[in-house]
């Protein structure tokens, strides 16, 4: 019985020693959620994959691929809810920077689009934060003079392109799309910023996510040195990120992080890279 017992926790300690000599596997979503890890791509201890979808990313963690990734914080949301507890959420890493961005001079509050026509993508969190702003400023939405009127487009590219052409002149989009806009179009400019407006309703300090972490609890409980180690570096990387938007910017092209090339240390100098820490009951709305 002794001698059984002796080999299990033999076998316990060298599977775990085995777990944690392995490279740190990190899954990337090619845009700006890859970018928080930019100040980490040269450090050997990781090994860095790209994924072509959020659905091969989220499969391949469930599986144990993937340690750790960085996703936008309505993904994370959901399928942290329905992982049977593989993953987890310790940080944030990003805060919205969505906003409302104009070709026409006369808007600068969100009181100034009644009668006026918004363009969105349908279904994407900008659409819905849009919605829920205006339903707490107590703001009509329907087609009137007295209410906004809310069109979809398919991409937020096309947005952009409508921006540019004069096809359309007032768009909800979050980065890097405000940036390219403001780059493409001398007309364009940044009218309403959702965060600002969600202070107004909720208070000082109140804040709406982005992107988070997510990372594999298997990786976290088996490898506690690694785990403190990734979470350190996470953080370092996004000070170098905030510290230096365009040496990132260098760092992500050569790793092919797709970013728009005439907007992109913009980009990531006015998206809101953080590095917060939250617990295992985090929920995007209720998020302070």
């Amino acid at each position: 019985m002794r001698t059984r017992i002796f080999a299990g926790i033999v076998f316990f300690l060298l599977s775990h020693a085995v777990f944690c000599q392995q490279k740190t596997n990190i899954g990337l979503l090619r845009g700006m959620p890859s970018v928080v890890f930019s100040g980490m791509f040269s450090n050997e201890s990781y090994e860095f994959t790209f994924y072509d979808s959020a659905q091969e990313l989220v499969k391949a963690m469930k599986d144990g691929f993937v340690d750790a990734s960085n996703v936008p914080a309505s993904l994370a949301e959901k399928v942290a809810e329905h992982s049977e507890g593989k993953l987890l959420v310790p940080a944030v890493t990003s805060n919205t920077d969505v906003a409302l961005v104009t070709t026409d001079e006369n808007v600068h509050f969100f009181s100034d689009l009644l009668g006026k026509k918004v363009y969105v993508v349908k279904d994407s969190f900008e659409e819905r934060f849009f919605r829920s702003l205006l339903s707490l400023s107590a703001i009509p939405v329907k087609t009137g003079e007295s209410s906004i009127e809310i069109e979809s487009m398919n991409s937020f590219s096309a947005l952009v392109s409508g921006l540019v052409s004069g096809k359309i002149t007032c768009a909800v989009l979050s980065e890097p799309y405000v940036s390219s806009a403001l780059v493409s179009s001398p007309l364009a400019f940044s009218a309403v910023d959702f965060q600002d407006e969600y202070v107004k309703i909720y208070g000082n300090g109140k804040t709406i996510p982005k992107t988070v972490l997510l990372v594999l609890r298997q990786y976290r409980d088996s490898c506690r040195k690694d785990y403190s180690k990734f979470l350190e570096d996470v953080k370092n990387s996004v000070y170098f990120v905030n510290a230096h938007p365009g040496q990132s910017a260098g760092v992500c092209k050569k790793k092919k992080v797709m970013l728009p090339v005439n907007s992109a240390a913009r980009s990531i100098k006015n998206s809101h890279f953080v590095y917060q820490e939250t617990d295992e009951n985090f929920r995007l709305m209720m998020y302070n």
